[in-house]
């Protein structure tokens, strides 16, 4: 039984790495990956910012959400607080998030987090949405053998699209 309730972008990405040391995709066949829109939605009694990006790989387009929980929403700017105006066109204030230390859902509807992920992000409460059951290959292999939880590249690349808008420390 797994004892972590919540998860972060970086548990999730150390994960990965773990789960299949040998590859050379995912974290490393990012630069295919294009993010074409973000949406961003505030949710502010609940305390968390709902973002979902649509990335285009290889001619197809996969949508990536990523819901940061315990975000701290201000009246003004101040130390470490940024504007950031919402699809919605409205301004808000949110302290900034800090990548290890912010908790997340998360949800890619490409066949890498659906088959590897989806099931062990539900287990580890860091799936946004509805879960699968286990993919097992032929029913003679799992696709996640150390059944951790993690993301694709196309997250990955959200991600680090994110980083690039300032919101983290």
């Amino acid at each position: 039984m797994r004892t972590l309730i919540e998860t972060t972008l970086i548990d999730l990405y150390n994960n990965i790495k773990i789960a299949f040391p040998e590859t050379q995709k995912r974290e490393y066949a990012t630069d295919t990956v294009v993010i074409e829109n973000v949406t961003w939605v505030p949710f502010l009694g609940m305390k968390t910012l709902f973002l979902k990006g649509l990335a285009r790989s290889d001619d197809k387009k996969y949508d990536c959400i990523i819901l940061f929980k315990k975000i701290n929403y201000k009246d003004s700017l101040g130390k470490n607080i940024i504007k950031v105006k919402m699809s919605n066109g409205k301004e808000y204030f949110i302290e900034k998030m800090k990548i290890d230390k912010n908790d997340v859902l998360i949800r890619c509807n490409c066949l890498d987090f659906y088959y590897r992920f989806n099931y062990y992000n539900h287990l580890d409460k860091s799936l946004y949405g509805r879960k699968r059951t286990p993919y097992y290959g032929k029913n003679l292999w799992k696709a996640n053998e150390k059944e951790l939880p993690g993301f694709c590249k196309h997250i990955i690349k959200f991600a680090n699209i994110l980083q690039k808008t300032n919101i983290f420390y």
